[in-house]
């Protein structure tokens, strides 16, 4: 079978490996008709980060959308069976932690994942899968693991329908909250994003204020919004100090900071303690997202209007798609797994 390899800075490769199959009980082979890279990969094809195993390259891809093709007999007696719709992840809890057997399944202690989906078949646990409703097409359903991450966020807000909220952005994850909070009782919306692409999309999508910080004066932006009474929340997927800072300094007292970015692991801010025990300030970090979140996700993706900012690609334009979006020409690569 084909899969996208990547191997580093601008070099994917479509490459035969080996089929996959059915080994364990919980298992589920599926039949990828979409797949969908990552953040941390598009970093990798821009040279930004390197694998995490340079010598090796590695299947791509982190969601995807398919039809079952095989069942285990634990997935079987789970639900699943041959031609179930589904949608789902790499990466999935492993339902047996003491954090999952309490419901914690985002903070799992032992989160399984298979090393890229990519591929025109692929074997995932049943943790890793939720099935697609009637009427949802295969390529919005790709969506779902950022929709399921974006809609815990958009909770976690305690939203003010006079207040202003702020998204700092610079990936698909930055548009899907934008879409999220603009379907609710949330107040303004201010997008921050470098990409000129995804603020003229948030600014036909609706958003009440896109900011260039390339241009403008995060601060002076941030008062003239809030009318320097200070935003009640401020979501940040980009872990870049020069961004945050200005956002964090106008989160009005009682406020939210959420953090969704995996740049987060590698990255120190300089927070001044002070300032958010005087503030009571709440600082939320979201990592991950639960099969309730995902089933969430799925069950109102429709809703969402995802179609207008979905492009695809078939799979052997691969490369042309991560330059897409590396370029800023596009949210996130969508490709086509089959003709």
């Amino acid at each position: 079978m084909k899969a996208v390899v990547l191997h580093g800075k601008s070099h994917l490769d479509i490459e035969e490996i080996q089929d996959v199959r059915v080994r364990k009980p919980q298992e589920i082979r599926i039949k990828v008709r979409f797949a969908a890279m990552d953040e941390r990969e598009k970093r990798v094809f821009a040279g930004e980060e390197m694998l995490a195993d340079s010598s090796e390259p590695q299947i791509a891809g982190s969601m995807m959308s398919g039809v079952v093709v095989e069942v285990g007999d634990e997935a079987a007696r789970f639900g699943f069976q041959v031609g179930d719709r589904v949608a789902g992840s790499d990466v999935g809890p492993c339902g047996n932690c003491a954090n999952c057997l309490i419901g914690l399944e985002s903070a799992c202690l032992d989160m399984q994942q298979v090393g890229g989906v990519c591929s025109q078949f692929v074997v995932l646990d049943k943790n890793q899968l939720v099935k697609i409703p009637d009427g949802l097409g295969y390529a919005e359903a790709c969506f779902a693991i950022l929709l399921a991450k974006g809609t815990k966020a958009i909770e976690k807000t305690n939203a003010e329908p006079a207040g202003a909220l702020a998204i700092l952005s610079e990936s698909g994850i930055g548009i899907m909250l934008l879409l999220l909070a603009m379907r609710t009782d949330i107040g303004k919306i201010a997008l921050v994003d470098q990409s000129a692409y995804r603020r003229k999309l948030a600014g036909l999508l609706g958003a009440d204020h896109v900011i260039d910080p390339q241009t403008q004066n995060l601060w002076e932006a941030a008062a003239k919004i809030t009318d320097s009474r200070g935003f009640y929340a401020v979501l940040d997927t980009t872990a870049k100090e020069e961004l945050l800072m200005p956002m964090f300094y106008n989160i009005k007292k009682g406020g939210m900071l959420v953090l969704l970015s995996d740049h987060h692991a590698n990255q120190v801010f300089s927070f001044n303690m002070l300032h958010v025990t005087q503030n009571c300030l709440k600082v939320v970090g979201l990592s991950g997202f639960s099969m309730k979140d995902l089933w969430k996700a799925v069950n109102v993706l429709g809703k969402y209007g995802i179609g207008r900012i979905v492009r695809e690609y078939p799979m052997e334009e691969a490369n042309g798609a991560m330059r897409d979006c590396v370029d800023g020409r596009n949210v996130l690569p969508l490709l086509r797994m089959e003709g």
